[in-house]
């Protein structure tokens, strides 16, 4: 999963969803303005985009 981010925004997301208890997220690697979510399989990505769409 990618997240865009505001330029310079990024490492914020990343360390917030380090943070995050979430058995289905592997790891996160962030840049200036995009976050990519990496998941075990496509129904864990789901399940993660599923929870962030409700904190948002």
């Amino acid at each position: 999963m990618v997240i865009k981010t505001l330029p310079g925004n990024a490492h914020v997301i990343g360390v917030l969803f380090d943070e995050l208890d979430w058995k289905e997220k592997i790891g996160c690697i962030c840049g200036n303005d995009t976050c990519l979510i990496i998941s075990q399989s496509k129904s864990d990505r789901e399940i993660i985009e599923e929870r962030l769409n409700l904190i948002i």
